[in-house]
C-alpha cells in the first residue's frame, strides 16, 4: 500500500532480532528490490517465493523434493499462526477456552506443526540440522509453544474459577511443562546450535509482553485455587458443543 501511495523512494523496518526473522525479512528486502514484479499485481504468490527461499537455503544440501515441500508447509503454517497473534503479545484470554473451541484449536494447531517438523528433522542430513533448527524449526516450534502455554493458562484459570482441582493441577503442570520446554529450544539455539555459533541471539524476551517492549516480560502465571466442597459448575453453549465445567471435570 505504500509503494501504491507514491512512497517509492525509502521504507522502513522495525526488524528487532534479524535471527529468526530470516523468512520474513527476505519477503520484505526482495519485495522492495522488486515491487513491480511482485507487489499488487502480483497477487497469491507469496508460496512460490516460499519455495525459492527454502530452495536457496537448503537445496544445496537436501535432495528430496518432498522433504523441501514440507519444509515450505511448516514454514506457512507458523507464519500464519504468527500473523493471526504474535506470540510475544499472546496472553491466557486471547484465545477463548469456549468459545468457538479457540483455545483447544490452536493448541492442536501448534502440536501439529511441531510434529511436522518433527519428521522433516529426521529425514535431513546432519550438515543440514543446524540451518533447519535455526531458519525453521526454532520459529515455529518454540512461537508455537508460546501460544500453548498462554492457552493452556487460560483454561487453567478457567478451572479455577469453579475449583476443579484435579484439573486445575493438571492444566497447571502442562503450563510448567511448556515453560521448562521453552528454555530448552532456547537453551539449544544459543548453546548447541552449530557448536554455539549464535550463542546469545536469542536472550531476548519473546513471550508474555506486558508494554510494546519487552521491559516487565513474564511468563504465564498459574492461580492456585482453593477446592471448595460445594457444587459449582459453570455452563456454556455455543453452536458445537455444550460445555459443562464442575466439581467432576469437563463433559461435553
Amino acid at each position: 500500500m505504500a509503494y501504491e501511495y507514491g512512497i517509492k523512494d525509502l521504507w522502513i523496518v522495525n526488524v528487532g532480532d534479524i535471527r529468526p526473522q530470516e523468512l520474513p525479512l527476505s519477503y520484505y528486502m526482495a519485495l522492495a528490490y522488486d515491487y513491480e514484479g511482485m507487489g499488487i499485481n502480483h497477487p497469491n504468490e507469496t508460496d512460490d517465493f516460499i519455495r525459492g527461499w527454502v530452495e536457496e537455503q537448503f537445496g544445496g544440501v537436501v535432495e528430496d523434493d518432498d522433504v523441501k515441500e514440507e519444509i515450505v508447509s511448516v514454514l506457512k503454517a507458523y507464519t500464519r499462526m504468527h500473523g493471526n497473534r504474535r506470540p510475544e503479545v499472546t496472553y491466557p484470554d486471547t484465545y477463548h477456552v469456549t468459545h468457538y473451541g479457540e483455545s483447544s484449536k490452536m493448541i492442536h494447531l501448534c502440536h501439529r506443526i511441531k510434529k511436522m517438523a518433527d519428521d522433516i528433522d529426521g529425514k535431513l542430513p546432519e550438515e543440514a540440522k543446524a540451518s533447519y533448527y535455526g531458519l525453521v524449526y526454532y520459529p515455529a516450534v518454540a512461537g508455537g509453544k508460546c501460544s500453548v502455554d498462554e492457552s493452556v493458562c487460560g483454561e487453567e484459570s478457567i478451572l479455577c474459577e469453579v475449583w476443579c482441582g484435579g484439573e486445575q493441577m493438571i492444566m497447571r503442570k502442562k503450563v510448567k511443562q511448556c515453560i521448562t520446554y521453552d528454555e530448552e529450544l532456547t537453551n539449544y539455539y544459543n548453546k548447541e546450535m552449530a557448536d554455539g555459533k549464535w550463542d546469545g541471539m536469542m536472550l531476548s524476551a519473546h513471550i508474555g509482553f506486558t508494554h510494546w517492549n519487552d521491559e516487565d516480560w513474564k511468563y504465564p502465571e498459574t492461580v492456585q485455587g482453593a477446592v471448595s466442597d460445594e457444587n459449582k459448575s459453570l455452563v456454556h453453549a455455543n453452536r458445537f458443543r455444550l460445555l459443562c465445567i464442575g466439581r467432576g471435570g469437563f463433559s461435553s
